[in-house]
């Protein structure tokens, strides 16, 4: 029996990731935000509103954050809204270290790009075993401290705000250095109003 579990979201919907992929394309070809040393629109606001102005694209986010707390088990308390909302792409030798997000309750990664990029590495933050004394013999689906996600276009993930993760350097999962590297992403993240 499992229990404690930290549950991940997973929706294929490259139809939705290839409509957004030309105005993440426009966006980010407009744009020089570098926040976190890639392409980013995290800290632009006026980004954050234009997207804003896609319902389609709002309604469907909302809708699978409305999905995605319901399935395991949760509802929110009061009326909620992206506290984020924006494009990135990580190209050759960028990466995102370990983080959260504090203060969201939902975040989501959809994958609009993909050409030999890095996974999305998530971690238990329960590492209380490490402390126990505890030594582990496999690293398995009951023992293992991470999840590795190796995306591609369309795919769609969500998890509770509070789960640490991460973007490893591009070149450590290409097997050939001349390859192109990319990996561009509309991300949201879900807090109440």
């Amino acid at each position: 029996q499992k229990v404690f579990p930290t549950p991940i979201g997973y929706i294929k919907n490259k139809k939705f990731t290839d409509r957004v992929l030309p105005i993440a394309n426009e966006i980010l070809s407009n744009s020089n935000d570098t926040f976190w040393g890639y392409s980013t629109t995290y800290s632009n606001l006026s980004i954050k509103d234009k997207l804003l102005t896609y319902d389609w694209i709002v309604d469907y986010l909302m809708k699978i954050s409305y999905e995605f707390v319901d399935k395991i088990g949760f509802s929110f308390r009061k009326p909620i809204e992206f506290s984020s909302l924006f494009v990135s792409k990580i190209e050759r030798d960028k990466s995102h270290d370990t983080h959260m997000h504090p203060g969201c309750l939902i975040s989501g990664v959809c994958y609009l790009s993909t050409q030999n990029c890095a996974p999305l590495l998530m971690r238990d933050l329960r590492d209380v075993r490490n402390f126990a004394g505890l030594i582990r013999k496999e690293n398995n689906y009951e023992s293992s401290e991470s999840v590795t996600f190796m995306p591609k276009a369309g795919d769609i993930i969500l998890f509770e705000s509070w789960v640490p993760h991460k973007v490893p350097r591009m070149e450590d999962y290409s097997n050939n250095s001349n390859k192109e590297l990319e990996r561009s992403t509309l991300v949201f993240n879900i807090s109440y109003v």
